[in-house]
C-alpha cells in the first residue's frame, strides 16, 4: 500500500514522464483531494497510507490526467478565484488568472472614483466567476450574469449560493441574438475570442473545455463586433465596459468602438489583454484612472 510520501512521488513521476507542466504542484492537488486533507497534513505524516479505495481512486485520475489530458480543474471540480472556491465542469470554462486580473482591474478603477455601479452585466458568465466577485466586491450593486448555456446558468446559480453572494442573478440568453431590457453602469465580458484557426491549435486539455467559450467559430471579432453595436443602448450615460481579449487583439477591438474614450491595459504578463471604455462622447471618467500599463486609444 502505498504512504502519502510514495504516493506524492509516484504521482509526480508519471506525470513527468507524460510531460505535464508544474508535475510536482498537480502531484500535491491531486493526492491531497483524494486523500481529503490539506498539503501540510500530508508532509506532516508522510508515513501514513492510503486506504485501498484512495489508491484506486489516484490511479483513476492520474489515467484520466495523463491518458486523456482531461484538465486538473475538472478532476478536482474546483478552483479558487478572487478567494471565492468556484464548483466547475465541462459545461463551462476554467477561470483563468487573466480573467482574474480584470476583476481586479475593474474593482480597482472603480474604487478609485469612487464608483459604485448600481447596475452590472457579464456576458458569457459561464461558472459565474466574474459576476460573483463582482457582487461580492460591491455588495450594494445588482449583478446579472448572462450565459447561453443553460448548464452553465445552473452551476453559476449554484456557485453564487455556495460563496453567500445574494446580490447576483443569472439568465440564459444568447447576447447575439436578444438584448437584456434594462441598462447597465457596467458591462464585463471575456467573450469566445480564438478565431477558428487558433482553436485548431490548442493544447490537448482545452478540447475538453466547452468549444462555444473559446471560439466564435470565426475571426475571434464576431463577439466585440456586436458588442461596439450595442454597448451604446446598454450602457448608461458615462457606463464602463471592460473586455478581455486575446494577445494581439485588444487594437483590434478597441477600434471598433470608435470615438469612445477607450484604454488598453496590460495583464500581468506585459499583454495587452484588457479593453476598457467609457459610453460618453463628452465628459469621460477614464482620463481620470491612473492606469497602471495603460495607453489610451485615440
Amino acid at each position: 500500500m502505498l504512504t502519502y510520501r510514495s504516493a506524492l512521488r509516484r504521482t509526480e513521476q508519471v506525470l513527468m514522464q507524460h510531460a505535464i507542466a508544474e508535475a510536482r504542484h498537480e502531484a500535491r492537488l491531486l493526492v491531497c483531494h483524494v486523500v481529503g486533507c490539506s498539503l501540510a497534513t500530508l508532509y506532516a505524516h508522510p508515513e501514513h497510507l492510503l486506504t485501498r479505495v484512495q489508491e484506486e481512486l489516484l490511479s483513476e485520475l492520474l489515467e484520466r490526467r495523463v491518458g486523456q489530458r482531461f484538465p486538473l480543474q475538472y478532476l478536482l471540480g474546483t478552483v479558487e478565484f478572487y478567494s471565492l472556491s468556484l464548483r466547475v465542469t465541462p459545461h463551462v470554462l476554467i477561470p483563468r488568472p487573466e480573467t482574474e486580473q480584470l476583476v481586479a482591474l475593474i474593482v480597482e478603477l472603480l474604487r478609485e472614483v469612487a464608483i459604485i455601479p448600481a447596475r452590472v452585466l457579464d456576458i458569457g458568465t459561464g461558472s459565474g466567476c466574474i459576476a460573483i466577485a463582482l457582487g461580492r466586491a460591491f455588495p450594494s450593486s445588482r449583478v446579472t450574469g448572462w450565459d447561453v448555456s443553460s448548464d452553465a446558468v445552473a452551476l453559476a446559480r449554484e456557485n453564487a449560493e455556495s460563496n453567500g453572494v445574494r446580490n447576483v442573478d443569472f439568465i440564459c440568453g444568447d447576447i447575439l441574438e436578444q438584448l437584456p431590457s434594462e441598462r447597465f453602469d457596467l458591462i464585463v465580458s471575456n467573450p469566445p475570442y480564438l478565431s477558428q484557426t487558433e482553436y485548431t491549435q490548442l493544447e490537448p486539455e482545452l478540447y475538453h473545455e466547452p468549444p462555444n467559450a473559446l471560439t466564435d467559430g470565426s475571426d475571434g471579432l464576431r463577439f466585440f463586433r456586436r458588442y461596439a453595436e450595442i454597448f451604446p443602448s446598454l450602457l448608461t450615460d458615462g457606463g464602463i465596459f471592460a473586455l478581455e481579449c486575446s494577445d494581439g487583439q485588444s487594437r483590434s477591438v478597441a477600434a471598433l468602438f470608435g470615438t469612445r474614450s477607450v484604454a488598453i491595459c496590460r495583464d500581468d504578463y506585459n499583454v495587452e489583454r484588457f479593453v476598457v471604455g467609457c459610453n460618453s462622447q463628452l465628459a469621460s471618467v477614464l482620463p481620470t484612472f491612473r492606469l497602471r500599463k495603460a495607453a489610451f486609444v485615440p
